[in-house]
């Protein structure tokens, strides 16, 4: 956790985080320190939701987005495709997800079931499963 002292004011406060989208908000601090949220790039003010802030008190609480499957579209292309994935493959991905190899991303179980389909063949489950256009 970071602990940031703000003065009064309006204030903007970005988030940033590996595999997760920036979030960035824009705060106002009162003369009695009272926070306010204002706006949410992309997101919602009190909303545990990805992308969004909840205040409390004097606690500003970001909850980041995962980023849209850029990591595992790279990967799956890099692996040959939708239509070039091995079983050693996918469970590459299960090891990725467990914590047991850092592959630069973790893939989430959707995104694992969406390399099964391609592995057998059902290339548009697959896109809809990881957000790949394969």
């Amino acid at each position: 956790m970071t602990v940031l002292s703000l003065t009064e004011g309006v204030h903007t406060i970005r988030w940033t985080l590996a595999g997760y989208n920036t979030l960035e908000a824009q705060v106002s601090v009162s003369p009695t320190g009272a926070v306010t949220c204002l706006s949410v790039t992309g997101g919602n003010c009190s909303s545990i939701t990805p992308p969004g802030i909840v205040v409390s008190g004097s606690t500003v609480t970001g909850y980041l987005k995962q980023a849209v499957a850029a990591g595992i579209c790279g990967w799956v292309t890099d692996k040959g495709g939708a239509t070039g994935l091995s079983v050693p493959e996918v469970l590459e991905l299960v090891d990725a997800y467990l914590g047991i190899k850092n592959l630069g991303f973790t893939p989430t179980n959707q995104q694992i079931m969406g390399c099964v389909d391609y592995y057998l063949g059902f290339i548009s489950s697959g896109n809809s499963k990881t957000g790949c256009g394969f």
